[in-house]
């Protein structure tokens, strides 16, 4: 099996973590409508082109992918800001782990 390895780091107190996560689900409602139009804009697409390989297809496509791969960035770079914002102490930065 793949075991994911274990990254050390100081764990959350329960109620840090629920903290966090009513924040992330904050940030995440903030960006629903994007997601909505991101969605509603790739079902337009698959509507006008019933096949996604066709020449004219790819380049909307490929539009459409690197929006979405913004949009997600976004929202992840936003959630990672507020986390560490909120717990500056959980920054993962590689090879800071060492206190000085």
């Amino acid at each position: 099996g793949s075991t994911l390895a274990k990254r050390t780091r100081p764990k959350l107190t329960k109620e840090q973590g629920e903290q966090l996560r009513a924040k992330f689900v904050e940030i995440r409602h903030k960006y629903d409508p994007q997601r909505e139009k991101l969605k509603s804009d790739f079902a337009a697409l698959r509507a006008k082109y019933k096949d996604f390989n066709a020449p004219d297809a790819k380049e909307e496509l490929t539009a459409y992918k690197e929006r979405l791969m913004s949009f997600r960035k976004q929202v992840s770079d936003e959630l990672k800001a507020k986390r560490d914002e909120l717990f500056p102490e959980l920054k993962s930065e590689p090879g800071s782990s060492a206190q000085p």
